[in-house]
Parts: C-alpha cells; sequence; structure tokens
C-alpha cells in the first residue's frame, strides 16, 4: 500500500477534481487512489521533511521524516492548530 502511495505522488490531478463526493463514490477506491501530486502540498506546509518519500517503505520506520510525519498525524486532534499546517 505505501509503495503504491508514494508511486501515486507522481500521478497528475484531475483537471475538474469534485470538491465534495459522496462516501459511495470512493467504495472501490484504496487511499493510494486519493493520491496526486497535489499530495506534496501537505508536506510543504506543514514543512515535514520527504526525504523518506525516496526510501523503500519498509525501512520508514528508521526515518527521522517518517517518525516526525507518523508522530503528527497521531497527535490528538484537539491539540492540533491551523499554525501546525501553516
Amino acid at each position: 500500500m505505501k509503495r503504491r502511495m508514494v508511486a501515486a505522488l507522481d500521478k497528475d490531478p484531475d483537471e475538474h477534481p469534485p470538491k465534495c463526493a459522496p462516501r459511495k463514490d470512493f467504495s472501490n477506491n484504496c487511499l493510494a487512489d486519493l493520491i496526486t501530486k497535489n499530495t506534496r502540498r501537505f508536506f510543504l506546509k506543514t514543512k515535514m521533511d520527504q526525504k523518506f518519500l525516496t526510501e523503500d517503505p519498509g525501512l520508514w520506520n528508521d526515518q527521522p521524516g517518517y517518525l516526525m510525519a507518523e508522530s503528527w498525524y497521531k497527535e490528538p486532534k484537539s491539540q492540533m492548530t491551523l499554525q501546525s499546517v501553516g
């Protein structure tokens, strides 16, 4: 799954992506299907190190950038602020 997600970072986004889609529209998709080049903006906005994306996902647990992203994601949402993302 992680390999598919990293590969999808090179995929061009839809020209006119839907602003909001009903949940059923995603029933046949996996997370990797929702990732495009625009997903990299998340890393830019959060100022997270993207170097781990060039490594094999099996090695990510040893990569500081991955560990930072993982801890940011696991941070309780009540503590997260808009300043966290930019």
